[in-house]
């Protein structure tokens, strides 16, 4: 929906300015802005980027990057700055004596109108049925933080909230139920887009049967054909834009052939499970969370949230109510895992129930609003024919790393950010004996090694008195006097690299860690400049000749612009080069991509050398006869 911005005051008399939708204007006294189209006032009380405007899917919001900017029809109270607040037709807000105001256009496309505003609609109805319900449960407990994993707790909440969705869908009129009901088709759909079951599943306390599935899924069959919808792998991009873009208009002209009943389900089922979630789960996010497609869930801002589906990403069109619940959010994850985020601390690691690993950010050092990042993880190890399917690795490869972690060979898998390192960690873990004993040391518990002997560290970090800090460096040394068979480290940021080869060349042999590293040879250097950072004052030449002595082969990961993740790279470590004096890095495996060839998935290679140590991987399992040359 376009405004038209009027600003009275000590600027020309009749300034007016129309705001497009999709853009973001910044009001501010420069002529332009590295946030938006800048729109420039002439007042010594406007400063650089004072004011942002931006439309979102839940309508325009206002954010005040400087302070002493006012909300003149809700009292003249002052804007929290770097706080979004939403704003319509009519509202009116202050600079000092600059005083604006947003009207609608004469002439406003209904249609598109519509299209903007269900969007908030829909949340908005979502947020009051979670702020009543909540009210009601506190009274109910008579208490402030009940234990929201109490089955008699969730029964009594999921009554209250069906009880208020009811209530709330019988006052709504018919006319604005179809609004509803197309913002909760294009969800519904933008889950099936992504490979999810969508919303719309039979539930009997809810009163939708195979029978009321059966005719929504009528309607979303004929919605995905006049939306001419591809529905495969590689088109999640081009499909959710059509869905974000035409499904209201599409829906609206289609609307009077649906079955009413079934889009008052759809409504019923969509409301109940979005307070739920926001309640019990994590909101928007809990779909994409218990979707297996999904690797990775990316929260740009409240109304911005990307995801990693095959390979790609995704925006999705989903969006949180408005910043405060995607703030409450998570305050939620992170409290979980008993840490605070707050303006002092903005910003934490943590991970999910279901093991996922959790980045959050928040203002002010964010400056578009709470960030998450939420790596998944699979429930179990994937196997090595899974693997193999999935063209990570090759027949041969698979059948020489069990022969190198049977045979307790010391390796480092090396790969850049999501490159599948604690995957490969995980199912390498799979073919560690089960008579063994193994400790992990990890900053943020992700590894899910399933040996019944294995005992589970994880790093703390300072209190905000800066008291009780336990680092990697310190888990990993007491590590050693666990009597472990393996170490397997999460990943190796510091220090602790010292300590991970003492442990590899004291008796632990086929230990295992992680290192961020673009290939093997910059592995070595890596590890080098780590070690260093032990300040054992070592001189780099005794460095080297451990790092050469402890670590057996390198294991290297890399996505590829496709999306693939692959083994692009195993080497063996040899000795010290006579020559260059560094660490000798010879490989054994590579993948051959080559990024002119349109479609180039890559291709496995023995590298013709024979590993030193061929003798022990043949014992432990490696069978020479899967080798191609």
């Amino acid at each position: 929906m376009d405004l038209i911005l009027e600003v009275k005051g000590d600027a020309p008399v009749g300034f007016r300015k129309q705001l497009t939708s999709g853009r973001v204007y910044v009001l501010g006294s420069q002529d332009s802005s590295t946030h938006g189209q800048a729109i420039r006032l002439d007042n010594a009380f406007v400063k650089k980027d004072h004011v942002q405007l931006e439309h979102t899917r839940a309508g325009w919001k206002i954010t005040a990057m400087q302070p002493q900017v006012r909300r003149r029809d809700r009292g003249n109270v002052p804007l929290p700055v770097h706080e979004a607040v939403r704003f319509g037709p009519n509202s009116k807000f202050a600079i000092g004596p600059l005083e604006f105001q947003f009207l609608a256009p004469l002439r406003q496309d209904a249609e598109d109108d519509a299209s903007v505003e269900q969007g908030s609609t829909l949340n908005s109805c979502i947020d009051e049925i979670h702020l009543s319900v909540t009210a009601e449960t506190q009274m109910l407990n008579r208490i402030e933080k009940p234990d929201t994993h109490d089955k008699a707790y969730q029964a009594e909440v999921e009554r209250i909230i069906v009880a208020r969705v009811d209530a709330t869908l019988t006052a709504i009129p018919a006319q604005e139920l179809t609004t509803l009901a197309a913002e909760g088709g294009r969800r519904d759909l933008i889950y099936r887009v992504l490979g999810g079951d969508g919303v719309m599943v039979p539930d009997a306390g809810l009163g939708i049967s195979d029978i009321d599935c059966a005719d929504f899924s009528k309607i979303q069959t004929q919605m995905i054909r006049e939306l001419a919808l591809v529905q495969d792998g590689d088109s999640h991009v081009p499909d959710l834009e059509k869905v974000n873009r035409l499904y209201a208009e599409v829906f609206a002209r289609a609307s009077r052939g649906f079955n009413s009943m079934a889009l008052r389900k759809l409504m019923k089922k969509t409301l109940v499970q979005s307070v739920s979630d926001t309640i019990f789960g994590i909101g928007p996010l809990e779909y994409l969370r218990k979707n297996p497609a999904i690797s990775e869930i990316m929260v740009v801002a409240a109304d911005r949230i990307f995801v990693e589906v095959g390979g790609s990403l995704v925006e999705t069109g989903l969006a949180f109510v408005d910043e405060k619940s995607s703030q409450s959010i998570t305050s939620y994850i992170v409290g979980r895992v008993n840490k605070n985020i707050s303006v002092q601390t903005p910003y934490q690691d943590a991970r999910l129930a279901d093991g996922s690993r959790v980045n959050a950010v928040i203002r002010p050092i964010a400056l578009n609003g709470t960030a998450l990042t939420i790596r998944k993880f699979g429930q179990t190890a994937l196997t090595r024919e899974q693997l193999i399917g999935f063209d990570c690795m090759s027949p041969a490869m698979a059948s020489f790393i069990m022969g190198c972690v049977v045979s307790k060979k010391n390796i480092i898998v090396s790969g850049g950010t999501g490159t599948g390192k604690t995957t490969m960690v995980n199912w390498m873990g799979t073919m560690i004996p089960p008579d063994e004993r193994v400790v992990t040391v990890e900053d943020t518990a992700e590894l899910q090694l399933l040996s019944r002997n294995i005992v589970r560290l994880e790093a703390r970090p300072a209190s905000s008195s800066g008291e009780g800090e336990v680092s990697i460096r310190h888990l990993v040394q007491n590590a050693l006097r666990m009597r472990p068979d393996r170490i397997v480290v999460g990943e190796c940021r510091g220090g602790e690299a010292f300590d991970m080869l003492q442990a590899m060349n004291t008796g632990h042999e086929g230990s295992m860690t992680t290192l961020h590293a673009n290939n093997p040879v910059e592995t070595m250097s890596r590890m080098e400049n780590l070690v260093l950072m032990a300040n054992q004052g070592l001189p780099i030449d005794a460095v080297r000749y451990q790092i050469a002595g402890s670590v057996d082969f390198v294991v290297q990961l890399t996505r590829y612009p496709n999306g693939r993740r692959k083994i692009s790279e195993i080497a063996e470590i040899g000795g010290i080069d006579p020559i260059t004096q560094r660490v000798e890095v010879n490989p054994v495996f590579r993948t051959y991509y080559d990024p002119s060839r349109r479609g180039s998935v890559g291709e496995f290679s023995f590298s013709g050398r024979t590993p030193d140590q061929i003798v022990d991987i043949i014992k432990g399992g490696f069978d020479p006869r899967t080798l191609s040359f």
